[in-house]
C-alpha cells in the first residue's frame, strides 16, 4: 500500500526505476496509472492516455502464432474493421527482434517459447506500438544474466529516443548508472537521480530491511 506519494516523471527522468521490497506497491502504482484499480488522489497526463504500452508480470496469449507475427501485431492498424499489419510494421518487428538478440526466434511458435524468450518477445512488440509511455513490471524476472543487461540497455536507448518509461525491478545491479531516475518506495518514498551511489544506497537499504 502506498501513502503520501507525489512525483512528476517525464522524458527527462526516463527511465524511472520503481524500486522497493516485495509488496511495497510497485505493481499497484502502475495499475493505478492505468486506471485498473481505484485510488485516492490525482494522476495527470501531459498527452493522450491511450498512448501507453503496458507489460505486466504475467501475460500470455491463448493462440499460436510465429513470434514475428506476434511482434508485428503491435503495429497493426486498429482503426480498420479488420486490423491489418503493414510491411512497415513487419520491418519494425524484425528490427526489434534483432535489437534484442532474438531474431532467431522469428518463426518459432509463441506457445513453444521459454519464459525468458516470451518476455523478450513481449518487449519487442512494445517497440512496434505507437506509445509514448511504457510501463513495465519486472521485465527481466525470467531472463539470464546476459539478457538482463541487454534489456536494460534497450530501455535506456528507447528513453533516449523520447519514450517515458517506468520500470519496476529487483535487478538493480544490472541497471546502467547513467540517465534516468529512481523512485524508492518505502515508508518515506524517495525520488532521486539514477547514479552508482544512489543505486548502492537503495540496494543496501533493501538488504537491511528484508522481511
Amino acid at each position: 500500500m502506498i501513502n503520501r506519494l507525489s512525483f512528476s516523471a517525464g522524458s527527462n527522468d526516463s527511465p524511472l526505476i520503481l524500486a522497493g521490497r516485495n509488496g511495497c506497491g510497485k505493481t499497484s502504482l502502475m495499475k493505478a496509472i492505468l486506471g485498473k484499480i481505484p485510488y485516492d488522489g490525482k494522476i495527470e497526463f501531459d498527452g493522450p492516455t491511450s498512448q501507453i504500452a503496458w507489460l505486466p508480470q504475467m501475460y500470455q496469449i491463448s493462440f499460436r502464432v510465429p513470434v514475428l507475427d506476434f511482434v508485428a501485431m503491435g503495429g497493426a492498424d486498429t482503426q480498420r474493421f479488420f486490423p491489418s499489419v503493414s510491411a512497415s510494421a513487419v520491418q519494425k518487428a524484425k528490427d526489434a527482434l534483432l535489437q534484442l538478440g532474438i531474431e532467431h526466434l522469428a518463426e518459432k511458435p509463441t506457445d513453444e517459447l521459454s519464459g525468458g524468450e516470451w518476455q523478450l518477445a513481449c518487449l519487442a512488440q512494445m517497440k512496434t506500438q505507437d506509445a509514448s509511455v511504457w510501463l513495465l513490471d519486472e521485465p527481466t524476472s525470467s531472463l539470464d544474466i546476459g539478457y538482463k543487461s541487454l534489456v536494460f540497455q534497450f530501455l535506456w536507448d528507447e528513453a533516449a529516443n523520447g519514450k517515458t518509461i517506468l520500470v519496476s525491478t529487483h535487478d538493480l545491479p544490472f541497471l546502467p548508472v547513467r540517465g534516468g531516475s529512481i523512485l524508492f518506495l518505502s515508508d518515506k518514498p524517495d525520488f532521486m537521480p539514477n547514479s552508482a551511489d544512489n543505486l548502492q544506497k537503495v540496494i543496501l537499504e533493501l538488504k537491511e530491511n528484508r522481511n
